[in-house]
């Protein structure tokens, strides 16, 4: 199973808006934030579900 948008916040040490934020909106979060939550996304397997705005779509974070 797939960690949760929780999980990589917690143990990134920010916000699930930071985590949300780094993967669809990069320039509004500082590059040490981004890698990190990048990182952690990958040591995790995150999958992010984006659906807002009539726009749905799958980010793979996931490396590989």
């Amino acid at each position: 199973m797939s960690a949760t948008i929780y999980d990589v916040a917690n143990k990134a040490g920010v916000s699930i808006s930071t985590v949300s934020r780094a993967f669809t909106h990069p320039a509004r979060v500082s590059d040490k934030t981004r890698e990190e939550v990048t990182k952690v996304a990958k040591q995790l397997n995150f999958w992010l579900f984006a659906v807002w705005c009539g726009w749905a779509g799958r980010v793979e974070v996931a490396g590989g």
